[in-house]
């Protein structure tokens, strides 16, 4: 087993023995999941505490490139002003490495068009702006997504019958 230790660095167990004593140690593994069952639980409560539910970043990751073409659909933008609409509207926040391989990877699939010019500070912006196949795609998005959301709604809204 190895520790991480602030002053040495990384540690064998044996060696964070010698340096922090028996009583130290026990203390280390006391915290320490003994099974395969509670390391589970760990990461389980780790996840939970760190991010949302798998099924919360499921239902995100199916919505990003319609929330991308959305911003979009306004005019031309750079990567940060993408992020700082999203982070605008609750529940829409995401990190740039999430942003900038799906926008690249729209810009590859012809939906938008990215062209590269001079910031006033720092490096130059790499700006986007939807395509004629960009906006075909986002009117058929936003048609299945008017539909959806009203099925879902009646079926939230439905009494149970059973």
């Amino acid at each position: 087993m190895w520790l991480r230790d602030s002053r040495s660095g990384l540690l064998s167990a044996k060696r964070a023995m010698r340096l922090h004593g028996a009583t130290a140690w026990r203390g280390i593994m006391a915290g320490t999941p003994k099974s395969k069952g509670e390391q589970a639980e760990r990461r389980t409560t780790r996840a939970r505490a760190v991010g949302p539910n798998p099924w919360v970043s499921q239902m995100r990751k199916g919505l990003l490139e319609f929330l991308v073409l959305a911003v979009l659909r306004r005019g031309e933008a750079y990567g940060y002003v993408i992020l700082r609409e999203l982070h605008a509207f609750e529940g829409l926040r995401l990190t740039e490495s999430t942003l900038y391989p799906l926008l690249a990877r729209l810009a590859k699939e012809g939906l938008l068009r990215a062209r590269q010019a001079r910031s006033p500070e720092g490096p130059p912006r790499r700006y986007y702006s939807l395509t004629a196949a960009g906006h075909r795609r986002l009117v058929s998005m936003t048609a299945y997504w008017t539909a959806i959301t009203r099925s879902v709604d009646e079926l939230l809204a439905a009494k149970e019958d059973r």
